[in-house]
């Protein structure tokens, strides 16, 4: 996964965090970044909500 995109677990939740300083752009990494971490979220059973 980019650098600019941080993932965490909590109770079944993924929680998908943008970290592209200082204004957090939507450049083309942070997009794959988007994506990777969504579509790895969707595939894990154990995570039942995506923030």
């Amino acid at each position: 996964m980019t650098d600019v995109i941080k993932t965490a677990d909590r109770e079944g939740v993924r929680i998908i965090t943008i970290d592209n300083a200082p204004v957090n752009a939507i450049s083309a990494a942070v997009r794959s970044g988007l994506l990777k971490a969504t579509q790895d979220a969707i595939a894990d059973p154990k995570v039942k909500g995506i923030v």
